[in-house]
């Protein structure tokens, strides 16, 4: 950049709608010197295996991307107990090392039959 050459940043996911480090690297760069090349992000990627549109008849979804503030060990279950009592779809992303903690407090405030599915 600036010497001719390119920067290219593979990121996995959904960059432009979770990532920690993708706003970092582009700071402070001028928008003509930056393109996103989009690919399948991990949502739809998700609801494609999973055979499930995210936007059916009548479906209503939360994106949560931060686990920690959502059942972190020190964070109250307020938005947990606040999200059980509207219908749709709740979407964790990079939530596997606290998926014992995030079932715990969601079976707190869901019917025992809730379907949970992992990819």
């Amino acid at each position: 950049m600036g010497r001719g050459k390119n920067l290219v940043i593979l990121d996995g996911g959904d960059p432009t709608v979770f990532s920690q480090l993708f706003f970092w690297l582009i700071e402070g760069l001028p928008e003509d010197q930056v393109e996103i090349v989009p690919g399948i992000g991990a949502m739809t990627a998700a609801f494609a295996a999973l055979k499930r549109c995210s936007t059916g008849a009548n479906a209503r979804y939360v994106a949560q991307t931060d686990l920690r503030r959502f059942v972190g060990d020190e964070e109250p279950d307020d938005l947990a107990r606040d999200l059980s009592r509207y219908p749709g779809t709740l979407v964790f992303y990079m939530a596997l090392e606290g998926l014992y903690r995030l079932v715990a407090v969601l079976g707190r405030f869901n019917p025992v039959d809730m379907p949970v599915a992992v990819v």
